[in-house]
């Protein structure tokens, strides 16, 4: 009996950890990377998700994310707060302007 527990009747018995170690070993190299949460899988009917190994590295990749852009615009904004204060603005409307494209049906670029 494994960690997770078993269902199913006789010879049938499936695994409770099957899907998530199916997922382990398709989806891996994203959890390396922390892409985790940015690239999505779509099937037949149009549905969308986002496939992880584990559970919680959607929140590493996140927060991965966050350090390797963050600390170097909070660099730029301390040294030159002029430029800084551009490239702010920029990343926001290019945010803003992705976000808009995504929950309407056009195309923004």
């Amino acid at each position: 009996m494994g960690l997770l527990g078993r269902y199913g009747i006789g010879a049938r018995v499936h695994w409770r950890s099957d899907k998530l170690v199916k997922q382990c070993e398709d989806w891996w190299w994203r959890n390396i990377l922390y892409v985790t949460n940015l690239i999505k899988n779509c099937d037949e009917k149009g549905d969308c998700r986002v496939n992880s190994c584990l559970g919680h590295s959607w929140y590493l990749s996140n927060d991965m994310q966050f350090f390797v852009f963050g600390v170097p615009l909070i660099f730029v904004l301390s040294k030159f707060p002029k430029v800084g204060l551009g490239v702010w603005i920029s990343v926001l409307l290019a945010n803003i302007s992705y976000l808009v494209s995504q929950f309407h049906d056009f195309v923004v670029f």
